[in-house]
């Protein structure tokens, strides 16, 4: 998925319910499951990600980008290299991040929040925005497949939040 300059509206875009996975590995560059850049006011809710590439991120969100709440979401990279699940550049372009699930596999990054964040823990810390990742987890989703993202991860069993109208 792919945002560049949405303007701010009143009205919320949404980014809900997909299952992006597999098929990365090829691309030859540091591939994103979602990429968004100058996006303003958008809800992403409910997605799985799969980034099986060498350098990849789940989710890659630019400074530019503004009032993001990122909610309900499995972001993994289980590429070879060094790959992240998730990249924020700046924690300021988010609104809430909560009640997601983060897996690395055997890379040696793990979250980067405006700098490497090395484990939930420490993410947890950051506390930008107010309740930053508190309800959010680490783990393997134990996807069926890298195209098939129906997940068997113990720790996503009723581990999400309602989010009204989705």
């Amino acid at each position: 998925v792919y945002n560049a300059t949405n303007p701010v509206t009143e009205t919320q875009s949404l980014i809900y319910n997909n299952a992006i996975g597999g098929g990365f590995r090829s691309t030859g560059t540091t591939a994103c499951g979602m990429y968004l850049s100058s996006s303003e006011n958008i809800g992403i809710y409910f997605n799985s990600i799969n980034n099986d590439s060498s350098q990849g991120r789940g989710i890659y969100t630019l400074s530019s980008s503004s009032l993001l709440d990122i909610r309900n979401n499995s972001f993994a990279f289980t590429g070879s290299g060094n790959g992240y699940a998730a990249y924020i550049q700046s924690s300021a372009s988010l609104v809430a991040n909560d009640y997601n699930n983060y897996f690395s596999g055997t890379s040696t990054n793990f979250v980067y929040y405006g700098a490497d964040v090395a484990d939930l823990a420490a993410l947890q810390l950051v506390g930008i925005p107010v309740g930053n990742d508190a309800n959010s987890l680490q783990g393997d989703p134990m996807y069926t497949g890298i195209y098939n993202l129906l997940p068997f991860g113990p720790q996503l069993s009723d581990a999400g939040t309602p989010i009204a109208g989705i």
